[in-house]
């Protein structure tokens, strides 16, 4: 159960004990609904906290035709910030990906994968991306794009 629903059950009780006292409910529905929102802005603030790679690593989602769309995080490595993605064991084939090296194969299906580690997402051709050579320890989601066009666009 999350935090709104238990949250809403606590709520619920009070209700039951004020007993169909009218400002007494009315004062729990107001205190609910604050309740609520800080509950989600703290959600959206600990989206952008940094994850440590023991705790959690991103999650790739699988695309159309079943080809893994990835995740690009910035992650570090406690000296520098990289725009990076992270594969799994096998999750990525490199027929499907273009991945030019030494993929890792697979005899039960018969196939190469990447293998596993973090990518650098190259800034210079969207096409190649490289392996990161160092020890990542965490990462953090992609800040979102500005809604708008900035100042002097």
């Amino acid at each position: 159960m999350g935090v709104v629903e238990r949250i809403k059950q606590q709520v619920n009780s009070l209700v039951e004990i004020a007993g169909g006292e009218t400002s007494c409910i009315e004062a729990i529905h107001v205190a609910f609904a604050d309740l609520v929102e800080l509950v989600l802005l703290a959600d959206k603030k600990d989206a952008r906290k940094r994850v440590p790679v023991s705790e959690r690593l991103p999650e790739n989602k699988v695309g159309k035709y079943g080809i893994i769309e990835l995740t690009v995080v910035l992650c570090t490595d406690g000296k520098e910030w990289y725009k990076a993605y992270y594969v799994k064991h096998h999750e990525v084939n490199c027929e499907d990906m273009g991945y030019e090296g030494d993929g890792e194969y697979d005899e039960e299906t018969d196939s190469y994968y990447w293998p596993e580690g973090w990518y650098e997402c190259s800034s210079e051709n969207e096409d190649t991306d490289w392996a990161l050579g160092v020890k990542i320890t965490h990462w953090m989601p992609l800040p979102p794009l500005p809604d708008g066009p900035g100042e002097g666009e």
